[in-house]
């Protein structure tokens, strides 16, 4: 007897076989282009990846995609947030999410890039988890109840995140100094979600002036000020704050001449400074940084000077060779690096 060739029916049967054991596969790490900012006591990016891979699924003859996200996570309140910005074939997207815990908040970050890592994969189901078994009734003890102690105690809700920069800056001013007139600052800023607190360090290298004739002035100065600030975020990568505050600064003015006597004074200056600060991502942490301000006087230091007669003698004091402005404004370009 002669064995029968197989039917098509049975190939096609074979081939169905085939493709069931292949089924799907688990989505590789490298199709997730992730950065995680967290703070130190939440999960960690390799967190997210691994619970990424384990729910998402490759389907069979597709290629897997390669998604792109930014995360940022914040505690606040006793809650946890999260900002999730993807981006994939040019198509970008933002998620924010909020939770009680960081561990439910990385779940769901997670489940979110499944979603998101699109045509080509699934999120895998997972299995119901099994049924307890039914706990037998307890039995009655007669405890003694201890105090509680330090280690008892229910835990406190975490700070709200700060964020830390100093910057360095270029200015243009006209005013304390005769303008315009090249001025550098140095600030420390702390931020929170919606405020801010700026301490800044400013000094005016020096201005120089002829009033009148046969007459030379030179003015320098230098200060310090300290504001707080309103902040308002329009993307990721834009800040802007409004800035009010208070500055106090020591103003020095030297005059020389033929006709006036060389005279050295040294004058304090306070002035109440408001403005606008915008910050722009360059990299990761670092910014560029511009603003405007207006510096109101609180006091306005006169600079005069006398003139000289024939042996030396002083005739009298003349008008005032310079007068600080009742409004000092100024601009301002530099640099902010996050610390």
């Amino acid at each position: 007897m002669r064995a029968r060739r197989p039917g098509p029916l049975w190939c096609a049967a074979c081939a169905s076989g085939l493709v069931a054991l292949v089924g799907t596969r688990p989505a590789r790490a490298d199709g997730l282009d992730l950065v995680w900012e967290a703070p130190d006591n939440c999960s960690t990016g390799g967190d997210v990846r691994r619970e990424f891979e384990r729910s998402t699924r490759v389907l069979p003859g597709r290629s897997p995609p390669h998604l792109s996200a930014r995360a940022l996570v914040e505690a606040r309140d006793g809650r946890w947030s999260l900002h999730l910005h993807t981006s994939r074939d040019g198509v970008e997207g933002d998620r924010e999410i909020e939770a009680d815990s960081c561990a439910s908040l990385t779940r769901a970050a997670a489940l979110v890039l499944a979603l998101a890592y699109g045509e080509g994969a699934e999120p895998e189901t997972p299995a119901p988890p099994p049924t307890p078994p039914t706990p037998a009734p307890p039995v009655p003890t007669l405890t003694r109840a201890e105090p509680a102690g330090p280690d008892t105690a229910p835990p406190k809700p975490s700070k709200a995140h700060l964020a830390w920069s100093v910057s360095l800056d270029g200015r243009v001013a006209w005013g304390p100094v005769p303008g315009p007139a090249p001025a550098a600052s140095t600030s420390l800023d702390v931020r929170g979600r919606w405020w801010g607190v700026s301490a800044r360090v400013i000094s005016w290298p020096g201005a120089s002036s002829e009033p009148a004739a046969d007459l030379q002035t030179h003015f320098t100065g230098v200060g310090g000020s300290l504001s707080m600030c309103l902040l308002a975020r329009p993307s990721r990568d834009l800040l802007i704050a409004g800035c009010a505050g208070l500055q106090a600064s020591a103003l020095r003015g030297t005059s020389s001449g033929a006709t006036y006597p060389a005279d050295d004074r040294l004058a304090p200056w306070y002035a109440a400074p408001a403005g606008v600060r915008t910050r722009v991502r360059l990299f990761d942490t670092l910014h560029l940084e511009a603003g405007v301000e207006l510096a109101a006087s609180l006091t306005r230091p006169s600079f005069v000077t006398a003139t000289v007669g024939p042996g030396g003698n002083v005739l009298g004091l003349s008008a005032p060779v310079y007068v600080v402005p009742e409004v000092s404004p100024s601009g301002s370009l530099g640099l902010s690096l996050d610390i």
